[in-house]
């Protein structure tokens, strides 16, 4: 059988097009299942108060306060669930190769002696800020995020 070259032609721009569509990203409701567990703390230095965020990868949240000393807080724990949007959103965040790489970066020296303390811990990924402050976008963006949909700002 003798194919036309325009023919050919068709039949290559249609396989060179599949082959595009099979290297997109996946849908963002796709990838929020892949949500790692985030655990957000910030507090401690002169404040004298810590609070966390955790949030599973099932979308749950649970946000809790601790004072140095008594241990109580005022407030009682705070729990709820993100929508699937705000679960998929965090999951894109979360997995962001960029992101990672601001994780695992050190810290430039800093002579600040006390100061409060931001820890963010993303499935086995671990950051602790130093008391001086550096520029980490992608940290602070998902910082904000977890807010935003948990707590308020």
């Amino acid at each position: 059988m003798v194919m036309s070259r325009s023919l050919r032609a068709a039949f290559r721009l249609c396989a060179g097009v599949l082959l595009v569509a099979g290297c997109a990203d996946a849908p963002v409701a796709d990838r929020a299942r892949d949500l790692p567990t985030i655990t957000m703390t910030t507090g401690g230095g002169f404040e004298g108060r810590s609070r966390q965020w955790m949030i599973t990868p099932d979308g749950s949240w649970t946000w809790t306060e601790e004072f140095r000393g008594t241990g109580a807080s005022p407030e009682p724990p705070r729990t709820g669930r993100l929508t699937e949007a705000q679960r998929g959103e965090l999951a894109v965040l979360a997995t962001e190769p960029a992101l990672g790489f601001e994780l695992s970066k050190d810290h430039a020296p800093c002579t600040v002696s006390d100061g409060s303390s931001e820890r963010l811990e993303v499935g086995s990924l671990r950051y602790v800020a130093s008391w001086c402050r550096e520029d980490r976008p992608r940290i602070a963006h998902l910082r904000e995020r977890i807010l935003s949909f948990t707590t308020g700002p």
